[in-house]
């Protein structure tokens, strides 16, 4: 820890407690929505359907995707990577949540993205995923969309 943050000053050798109730306090204006983002995106991944969905976006942008861990809630350190996987993911997980939003698949940040990988093809096989994606929302949650007819 020393070698990490010099000026920090020991307090019995107890340096990781000094951090982690700094880390409380300093997060504590989020009022745990962090947590709550992370917990969020952990559940709604462990369900196969919609992990499955997830794998082929990321397929499609080249990438195999990794699990998404579970954060601790007695362990702050747990966050971090957490957090580190969110943000190497970012992009796949934009487009598919992206489907919870509607029909409207011409999201311009959606569209940003899929333009910045994928070729046209790609883009076809990702529109038509997320349209799946959407038919198996309605007909688990029983929802329509404003957007829809």
């Amino acid at each position: 820890m020393k070698d990490l943050i010099p000026n920090l000053i020991d307090n019995g050798g107890d340096s990781a407690h000094v951090v982690s109730n700094d880390s409380k306090h300093l997060t504590k204006e989020f009022e745990g929505e962090t947590e709550k983002l992370v917990d969020r995106i952990h559940v709604d991944l462990q369900e196969v359907g919609q992990r499955g969905a997830y794998d082929k976006i990321a397929a499609s942008f080249g990438v195999n995707a990794r699990q998404f861990q579970r954060r601790l809630d007695h362990r702050w350190l747990s966050l971090l990577p957490c957090l580190e996987h969110i943000m190497e993911e970012l992009d796949i997980l934009t487009v598919f949540y992206s489907a919870f939003c509607g029909d409207d698949t011409e999201h311009e940040l959606v569209v940003q993205i899929l333009d910045k990988y994928l070729t046209d093809d790609g883009k076809k096989n990702v529109t038509t995923l997320l349209g799946s994606l959407r038919s198996q929302f309605r007909k688990k949650w029983g929802y329509t969309t404003s957007t829809s007819s």
